[in-house]
């Protein structure tokens, strides 16, 4: 059974390895609905993103709001807990190295959130990690980057 942790004051459910596997196949969770159509791939690129990498990352789920479905949220554990991420894939313009990075900068990841404003420039205050190759500044906010 997944685990239940609180994230921004939000309950977010984290499913076991096993579990995203049944939802991958049936695109619910519970009885409840996760995903369908071109959503799938979404969802399944997000799984084969977090699941090899469970030390640092996990794919969750929580409902904004009263909605009755759950939406997938990938979080990175920080220092302070785990904090809200887009993985995105980057370049420095430094030394051209490109690569995956961890983004907790894009506003949809709080949607739903009490005080999104204050969480938000909570996440965008985190240290920051640089180029691997140079240790450039990134030209988005970074708080993992691939090595």
């Amino acid at each position: 059974m997944g685990l239940e942790i609180e994230v921004d004051g939000q309950v977010v459910l984290v499913p076991t390895a096993d579990e995203w596997n049944g939802i991958l196949k049936t695109g619910e969770y519970k009885g409840v609905f996760i995903f369908q159509g071109g959503f799938k791939s979404v969802v399944s690129s997000l799984a084969r993103f977090a699941l090899p990498r469970a030390d640092l990352f996990c794919l969750g789920l929580y409902r904004m709001g009263k909605l009755k479905s759950f939406t997938p949220l990938l979080l990175f554990r920080c220092e302070g807990g785990w904090q809200r991420v887009q993985v995105e894939t980057v370049s420095c313009n430094a030394c051209n190295w490109e690569g995956k990075i961890a983004n907790p900068s894009e506003p949809t990841l709080y949607f739903g959130v009490l005080d999104e404003a204050l969480v938000y420039k909570k996440a965008i205050s985190l240290p920051r990690s640089g180029c691997p190759k140079c240790g450039a500044v990134l030209p988005r906010i970074a708080l993992w980057v691939e090595s």
